[in-house]
């Protein structure tokens, strides 16, 4: 079904993450729901394509993208695959969340002196979850 919300730019977006979730999720999957563990591998291939930290300005590592729908995108994605496993929503959410609004356009005191840990929030290197 086509939904009008999204545009040409979100269904090549929408491309991508397939082919990601395919190569880098599909054919481990089922081992990390096993092992209770999802491999480092994994976050950092997402962190290489791009698929942590969208919306966050490139000179911090991010795609510069602030247009929320490609979460939708991601998220829908993963859902589709069944991939319940890996967390990139949770972190992504909550980073968003922990930025507040603008943080992700202009930058704050905090990430201008913490910058490799923004970068490591974005390429893989460090994950951020929350127990509940």
């Amino acid at each position: 079904m086509r939904r009008d919300i999204f545009t040409s730019d979100h269904d090549a977006f929408r491309d991508a993450v397939r082919s990601f979730i395919a190569k880098e999720v599909a054919p481990y999957h089922e081992q990390w729901e096993r092992d209770g563990l999802v491999s480092c591998d994994a976050w950092l291939a997402a962190g290489e394509a791009g698929l942590l930290g969208i919306d966050m300005a490139e000179r911090f590592g991010g795609g510069g993208n602030d247009d929320y729908r490609c979460y939708l995108v991601l998220n829908e994605e993963m859902t589709r695959a069944g991939a319940h496993g890996p967390g990139f929503s949770v972190h992504n959410d909550i980073d968003r969340a922990r930025r507040g609004p603008g943080f992700h356009r202009q930058g704050g005191p905090r990430a201008q002196r913490r910058p490799a840990l923004q970068r490591g929030r974005l390429d893989g290197q460090v994950v951020g979850h929350r127990a509940l």
